[in-house]
C-alpha cells in the first residue's frame, strides 16, 4: 500500500485469497480518516470470478472476510460513496456456463460494511455515471430489463440509455412507458 504522508509503498499481510481483475477502495470511518480498504471479487487460480471481498483494517493491519457479492464478479469499479462513507461497485463481468456476462448494475456497501444492496441510486451523478456504463454495452443485452424496469427512478435513467441507443423502432413503445398513467 502507498502511504502518501512517508512517500513510499509498505508491503501488507498477505490477502486470504490471491486474486486479479479485482476492485477496491478506501472507506473513511466517522472522523473522515481513510481507516479500511475493501477488495471486492476478482478471478481466481483457475479463472473463475468470485464473489469474495476482503476488508483490511488500517490501523490493525489485519484482513477480515467481508459481506460476499451477490454473485461472482470481475472488472468492476469501486468507487467511494461520499455522503456516509460506503462504497458503490459499478458494472463488471461475470460468467457462467452460457458465456460471459456484462453487468450493468450498481451495489452499495453501507459504512458499516455487513451487506451490499442493489441500487438505483438516488444521487444524480450515480445515475448518469450508471446510465453511461449502460450505454457502453450492447444493447440487446440489456434492453428487456430496462423495458420491464419498475423502479420509477431506475427506469427514467435505463430508458434514457435505451431512448438515446435503442433501435428507433423502440420509439413509439418508449414514448408510451413515458406517457402512461402510473397503476
Amino acid at each position: 500500500i502507498y502511504d502518501i504522508e512517508k512517500d513510499q509503498w509498505n508491503k501488507l499481510t498477505p490477502m486470504r485469497l490471491a486474486r486479479a481483475e479485482h476492485s477496491c477502495v478506501t472507506i473513511k470511518d466517522a472522523s473522515g480518516r481513510k481507516t479500511k480498504i475493501v477488495v471486492a471479487g476478482g478471478s481466481i487460480e483457475g479463472g473463475d470470478n468470485t464473489k469474495s471481498v476482503e476488508i483490511y483494517d488500517v490501523k490493525d493491519q489485519t484482513w477480515t472476510k467481508g459481506p460476499d457479492l451477490p454473485f461472482p464478479i470481475s472488472l468492476s469499479q469501486l468507487i467511494e460513496e461520499g455522503s456516509n462513507g460506503g462504497a458503490l461497485l459499478i458494472g463488471g463481468r461475470s460468467h457462467d456456463a452460457t458465456g460471459v456476462k456484462r453487468l450493468t448494475s450498481v451495489h452499495h456497501l453501507a459504512n458499516d460494511l455487513k451487506e451490499w444492496k442493489q441500487l438505483g441510486h438516488v444521487a444524480r451523478h450515480i445515475r448518469w455515471a450508471t446510465r453511461v456504463s449502460i450505454e457502453h454495452q450492447p444493447v440487446a443485452e440489456w434492453q428487456d430489463e430496462a423495458l420491464a424496469e419498475e423502479d420509477p427512478q431506475a427506469a427514467l435513467t435505463a430508458l434514457c440509455a435505451l431512448t438515446r441507443h435503442g433501435d428507433k423502432e423502440l420509439q413509439p413503445k418508449l414514448c408510451l412507458l413515458y406517457t402512461s398513467p402510473s397503476p
